[in-house]
């Protein structure tokens, strides 16, 4: 049996950022080390380059390895409270997986995307029609010709309106 020292990604220290965590395992060969921790608690899981690093070591550092993890305070805070108490000796560790000058393009997107979804999915759930999705309705003749371009997708109104889906 070997022992290896595994760095890995792990989650739950903010969107965009991952925590590098050294983990030590006895395996029979690095493949089945990576696959162990992979599939550890904290991990990324579904990313393809959660593995920073893979390294053989004596037993020696195994066993420091070992207690090292055990005296980590991000393995053994439950919930995000506690890891704030310890975020000093965490804040080391803590990359973002983004370049710089792609930070804020990837937020914009992603927010926006995130509101949308929460938006329509409000919407569904209190009864309401999505306003972007329905004309809306004209209170006078002049609205007419812009229901039209509406209609057209030329017009966008300022005001949204909601509509119930059923009297009432």
């Amino acid at each position: 049996m070997k022992y290896y020292k595994v760095i890995a990604k792990c989650g739950h220290v903010g969107m965009s950022r991952y925590y590098a965590g050294s983990f030590y395992e006895a395996a029979d060969n690095g493949k089945e080390a990576a696959r162990i921790v992979r599939n550890r608690p904290r991990v990324k899981h579904d990313q393809k380059d959660a593995i920073l690093e893979l390294s053989e070591i004596s037993h020696a550092d195994y066993d420091l390895g070992t207690l090292e993890t055990r005296a980590n305070p991000y393995f053994h805070a439950t919930n995000a409270y506690e890891q704030g108490l310890h975020w000093d000796a965490i804040a080391d560790s803590v990359f973002s997986e983004i370049d710089d000058a792609d930070i804020r393009t990837w937020y914009e997107t992603k927010n926006h995307a995130r509101y949308l979804k929460k938006r329509k999915r409000l919407c569904h759930a209190r009864g309401f029609r999505d306003d972007t999705a329905s004309p809306f309705l004209p209170s006078r003749i002049e609205d007419i010709a812009g229901l039209e371009l509406y209609v057209r997708g030329a017009y966008q109104p300022r005001t949204r309106v909601r509509l119930p889906l059923r009297g009432g």
